[in-house]
């Protein structure tokens, strides 16, 4: 991984992509819990600052760079979990999702897998898909980044000590549509 330096920190780039925006008003973030919220606050309230993230453990801190501007905030949410095929299909791409996904896929080869193989593969893409968004950012953080939301380029960054923490819990098969290489749309 390359490291970038940003506000004179050394950060590892994770990933180049698409961001994209999100306002889970009235919801519950999942992280919220696990981080020890009381559980009040547990919804969302259009006014705490974070990130969704498929995989890096709650309460992480992460530096989002999106039109030149990076800001330092928490992954607080799980997501974005929307996948795109070779052919450019768009699939929900959630733990549970991914799970029927793979039982079947695996039946049809004859196989049999236990829970536990299950429950890895849940954080796996099948062969050729990728994720079409590197996070999910809260509306909450739209004025710090100077955007008006949607899906836009922009890039994921954390410190090497974390990168030091998760780089073996990465998902394989973890790849992101890069900006301008979009998949065709399917028919």
């Amino acid at each position: 991984m390359p490291a970038l330096l940003a506000k004179k920190i050394a950060l590892v780039l994770l990933y180049s992509g698409y961001v994209t925006f999100y306002n889970p008003e009235g919801r519950t973030l999942s992280c919220l819990a696990q981080m020890g919220e009381p559980e009040a606050a547990w919804k969302w309230d259009g006014k705490r600052e974070g990130v969704a993230h498929r995989w890096l453990p709650c309460g992480s801190t992460v530096y989002v760079r999106v039109a030149g501007k990076t800001v330092k905030t928490k992954v607080l949410d799980r997501g974005p979990y929307t996948a795109i095929d070779a052919s450019g299909a768009w699939h929900v791409a959630s733990p549970p999702y991914l799970r029927k996904w793979w039982r079947a896929h695996l039946a049809d080869q004859g196989v049999d897998p236990t829970d536990d193989e299950i429950s890895k593969l849940s954080r796996q893409l099948p062969p050729g898909w990728r994720w079409r968004s590197i996070v999910d950012i809260l509306y909450s953080l739209k004025p710090k980044l100077g955007t008006k939301g949607g899906r836009q380029p922009g890039q994921l960054m954390i410190s090497p000590g974390l990168w030091a923490e998760v780089k073996d819990i990465r998902p394989e098969n973890d790849e992101v549509v890069l900006p301008g290489q979009d998949p065709p749309k399917s028919p």
